[in-house]
């Protein structure tokens, strides 16, 4: 049996695995490079356009954005969990949902605080003054390692010409469209700290879980009595994003890990991630949090990183052996 070996890496080290990594990537052959790129626009397909049924009062609003808009309907009025990236695609995901929005929006959930999730805040609230939820970490994080640093490079292809563009991976497109903005960010006015918060809002009982992985401060929304879990940027179906290239702080797997198996043992039946389409049934929902977690883990030898199945990537990828040994003598 192997031993998981987990590493916290300085940007500086976690840049030059990067650099390693994307060589690996780029030296594949000409045919596979092909494939890999029909394997892309296939993926496009994640983000059509759609209102989904999640179960009886769960609907998530998908490709309006480049992050997901989740409704929750309650007995005097609406939940949303996430608000899409600005206020243009707020207002076409509010469309979208239509009479199924109905009654005044009495609470909105931040997952964290990244701006594909919180810049449309002012669309859902309008003149409902809802509260607004958040663990007590986005509030007190530099913007650097809470809403994101975007001027680190172009992390989301948003000057890459038409010709080339594909898509960004966990999302259709950020930026190119509607460049990115704060106007529709709206500040918490109710936070908490530690692990959890239990609550009923519009008669909708849920809890809200700290569950830090894509940022110290992802809470994950679980609905007990509907078993659908709301996971934030924990979960998506990607490679995972551990050290992001346009410049914010890596992502400490082992911590990431944790809250994926504190998610997985509350036994969901549907899985609403932040991206992409949501995944229904136990099953399912079970092994998609046990193959995330994977991708997450470090395998045998120095930085060695699992995959559980990523199109067009391979199954490991890991450090000359030079540069491992040199980061394990650091670290």
């Amino acid at each position: 049996m192997s031993t998981m070996i987990v590493v916290n890496l300085p940007v500086q080290s976690a840049a030059a695995l990067a650099v390693v990594m994307l060589a690996t990537l780029c030296g594949t052959a000409a045919g596979q490079a092909f494939a890999g790129r029909e394997k892309l626009r296939a993926h496009s397909n994640e983000f059509r356009q759609e209102v989904i049924r999640v179960t009886d009062g769960v609907y998530v609003a998908v490709g309006y954005s480049a992050s997901n808009v989740i409704l929750i309907q309650g007995d005097s009025g609406s939940i949303i969990v996430d608000t899409g990236s600005n206020p243009q695609e707020a207002r076409e995901a509010r469309a979208a949902f239509g009479n199924l929005l109905g009654g005044p929006v009495r609470a909105i959930i931040y997952t964290h605080g990244h701006p594909d999730h919180t810049g449309g805040a002012t669309v859902f609230a309008g003149n409902d003054n809802p509260d607004i939820y958040s663990h007590q970490l986005l509030v007190e994080g530099a913007p650097d390692i809470v809403r994101g640093r975007r001027d680190g490079g172009d992390q989301f292809g948003m000057r890459l010409p038409d010709a080339l563009y594909i898509n960004a991976g966990i999302q259709l497109q950020y930026g190119r469209v509607t460049p990115p903005t704060r106007e529709g960010y709206v500040p918490p006015t109710r936070t908490f700290s530690g692990d959890q918060l239990s609550l009923t809002l519009a008669g909708v009982r849920l809890q809200l879980l700290h569950t830090p992985g894509e940022t110290r401060e992802n809470i994950a929304v679980w609905l007990p009595d509907k078993r659908v879990l709301m996971p934030g940027d924990d979960f998506y179906r990607a490679f995972p994003n551990l050290s992001p290239i346009r410049g914010t702080r890596l992502r400490p797997p082992e911590v990431w890990i944790a809250s994926l198996d504190k998610m997985r043992d509350l036994g969901a039946e549907s899985l609403v991630p932040g991206h992409m389409r949501p995944v229904m049934g136990a099953d399912s929902a079970r092994t998609a949090l046990a193959e995330i977690a994977h991708k997450r883990s470090v395998g045998e030898g120095p930085l060695l990183f699992g995959d559980a199945g990523t199109p067009g990537l391979p199954s490991t990828v890991g450090a000359p052996e030079a540069i491992g040994a040199d980061l394990e003598k650091r670290h």
